[in-house]
């Protein structure tokens, strides 16, 4: 009978390691899993950032052709002072473009050289946000019978990582 106690002492430890082990695997798991799930909230959270920064972008460019003064008016017509679709001159213009296939507006060279970026309207994100918003805006045709023009208002925002980017579109019409 003291033989058979000594190979239960002995199984009762294999058998408590064997359940230490399980439960530290399990530990280790639900630890990856919570880690996992902090990293795509932070990722929601970013491309959050950047929607709203995109969309105040898209509302400024809406009040910009809501408001429009004679500049983007004439701009319509005005073939001569852009280069690659876009206005030029002045300086306050270079955000408006003609409507063209090839308009890469992934392109960062697009948005460095024309895009306009958002002063007002955004103050609450300001601080969250690696670059401020900006948009493009595209003729995009003539509405004969309206007497109106529509126009492409194409916006870009950056979340707090300069790698989370949003592009939202709009189309406008501006009344002559």
């Amino acid at each position: 009978m003291t033989g058979k106690k000594r190979d239960e002492r002995g199984s009762a430890l294999i058998t408590g390691l064997l359940i230490m082990l399980i439960m530290t695997g399990l530990g280790l798991a639900s630890i990856k899993n919570t880690m996992l799930q902090q990293k795509m909230a932070g990722n929601d959270k970013d491309k959050q950032i950047a929607f709203q920064a995109a969309e105040a972008a898209l509302r400024e460019g809406e009040l910009l052709l809501a408001n429009a003064d004679a500049d983007i008016k004439s701009y319509i017509g005005s073939v001569s002072s852009n280069t690659n679709g876009c206005m030029t001159s002045p300086s306050a213009q270079v955000h408006l473009c003609y409507k063209d296939e090839a308009f890469n507006y992934k392109g960062s060279s697009t948005w460095s050289g024309h895009g306009k970026t958002v002063t007002t309207n955004f103050a609450a994100l300001s601080t969250d946000i690696a670059e401020k918003p900006q948009f493009i805006i595209q003729h995009a045709y003539t509405l004969g019978k309206e007497n109106a023009n529509a126009f492409y208002i194409t916006a870009k925002g950056v979340g707090a990582k300069s790698s989370t980017v949003i592009y939202l579109q709009s189309v406008f019409v501006v009344p002559n």
